[in-house]
């Protein structure tokens, strides 16, 4: 063994640590049947193995040669996966969260917050469902990861449309035109129907007409980047890594999901139950006075019949 280190000392050193000629410790590679991209429950099933077998090679080796352990970088990437799978949870609620702060700060209506946010999170079950169900993706960082990272790429979808909701009110020059134009096209020109257009608009034709203001305002600019980005998302499914198919196969899957919510549930769902174009400060307060108005009204009137 002397004679080997010191004939080839720049092979042999890769493997052995001599101190003059006594050997101080040696490196021995083992070649597994088991693959590096296997997942990470069964890399770890197989280190605790090597654990074992470690550690019981030490209680019976002398105590010069007791001191052994074993590497591998399959170990660290097991590892950090299922510390990332545990935390997603926790990071992909603090993500919602500042996406929600970011649409408060931006709509200053907590309302049009929860309708976003809940489209939000319908979009990251359907990412979700298109990973593990029609890809049939292991959970794994890369899954994980995209879940976090998407979180907030989803949201500016759906956010361009409720901030333009937010903006619109019945006096704004847009609605009116869009308003006229409608109504003198439905009704092919009749009096009445100008009449109309000079009446305040009732609460369900005005949601009506503000989702089809914001939809105007933004759906062709919502439809040009869901194309870039579907665009993009193509060249990476051709690449050769598995990281940037999946990625790009994710940007398209997202991209797709979000334009849908955007363009189609949440038009709907605003205008269905939107809120009004008033500040949502003055909306609660009239929502008070009026539930205090009837509260005293129905004591007063108790009073009465007594």
């Amino acid at each position: 063994l002397v004679s080997f280190y010191y004939s080839d000392p720049i092979t042999a050193q890769q493997t052995l640590w001599f101190e003059g000629r006594q050997m101080k410790a040696c490196q021995i590679e083992f070649r597994a049947d088991v693959a590096d991209t296997s997942a990470a429950q069964k890399i770890l099933k197989y280190k605790a193995n090597w654990d074992s077998f470690i550690d019981t090679q030490n209680k019976e080796a002398s105590v010069t040669g007791h001191r052994a352990y074993h590497l591998s970088g399959a170990w660290g990437r097991a590892e950090a996966e299922l510390a990332i799978i545990a935390s997603t949870e926790v990071t992909i609620a603090l993500s919602v969260l500042c996406s929600g702060l970011g649409i408060l700060l931006f709509t200053r209506d907590p309302w049009l917050m929860v309708v976003v946010m809940l489209l939000v999170i319908g979009i990251m079950a359907g990412l979700g469902f298109f990973m593990i169900t029609i890809m049939s993706w292991k959970v794994g960082a890369i899954e994980v990861i995209s879940l976090v990272v998407f979180v907030g790429y989803s949201v500016t979808y759906s956010l361009r449309i409720a901030y333009d909701y937010s903006r619109v009110g019945e006096d704004h020059p847009d609605l009116q035109f869009a308003e006229r134009h409608a109504m003198m096209k439905l009704s092919k020109g009749s009096p009445d129907s100008v009449q109309a257009l000079q009446r305040p608009l009732p609460p369900r034709q005005l949601r009506l007409a503000r989702a089809r203001v914001a939809l105007l305002w933004m759906g062709m600019a919502t439809l040009s980047s869901a194309a870039s980005a579907v665009g993009s998302g193509l060249f990476l499914v051709c690449c050769t890594l598995n990281f940037f198919v999946k990625l790009g196969a994710v940007l398209i899957a997202v991209t797709v999901i979000s334009t849908v919510f955007s363009m189609v549930s949440l038009p709907a769902v605003l205008m269905l139950m939107g809120p009004g174009p008033e500040p949502f400060h003055e909306r609660l307060f009239a929502e008070c006075s009026r539930r205090v108005r009837r509260h005293l009204g129905e004591r007063r009137g108790g009073r009465l019949l007594d």
